[in-house]
């Protein structure tokens, strides 16, 4: 299932298909749906979704367990992360990072995943919390990925800290 900002939009999309009807009929929804939806804020198709989303887990493990042959996979050669503390990082200083401590754990939430053509954007936050599940750090991403020769390949990253207290993060 995808996540859409604008509720009343999943509100239209769910009137418009969930009513019975004729071909006719169908090519009227089809219509609606594309007024109701502006093209810049439609999901990513459900195959490409799923692999962006899970491209961003296996990235995650990636970078957890140091496996460079994944990360340089994963990585487009001219990649930039510009992490939560201001520094711009390449795909060589990625390769390099050191080793995150082995009680952390990492989870991602409210993933939203946008296709515009060969681009993909996902973002969402990944919550870092130590063995005893004390949050350490919130950090809101945004990825962005290219399709290149019919791989998806991580362009770009950036993250910002989420300083809000838990109970606020929606």
């Amino acid at each position: 299932m995808f996540s859409w900002r604008n509720g009343s939009t999943v509100l239209v999309l769910v009137t418009v298909l969930a009513t019975p009807g004729t071909p006719a009929r169908a090519q009227q929804q089809s219509a609606e749906i594309q007024r109701a939806v502006p093209e810049q804020s439609r999901p990513a198709t459900a195959p490409d979704a799923l692999r962006l989303r899970t491209l961003e887990v296996v990235w995650m493990r990636a970078a957890r367990e140091r496996d460079t042959a994944a990360l340089d996979g994963l990585l487009a050669k001219d990649f930039v992360h510009i992490t939560y503390n201001g520094r711009v990082l390449s795909k060589a200083d990625a390769l390099r990072a050191p080793v995150a401590p082995p009680t952390d754990r990492q989870a991602l939430s409210q993933v939203v995943v946008r296709q515009y053509g060969k681009t993909g954007i996902v973002t969402g936050l990944n919550t870092v919390t130590t063995a005893d599940g004390v949050v350490e750090v919130r950090l809101r991403f945004t990825d962005v990925f290219v399709r290149i020769n019919d791989r998806w390949k991580v362009v770009s990253a950036q993250e910002t800290p989420d300083l809000r207290p838990s109970a606020a993060t929606p």
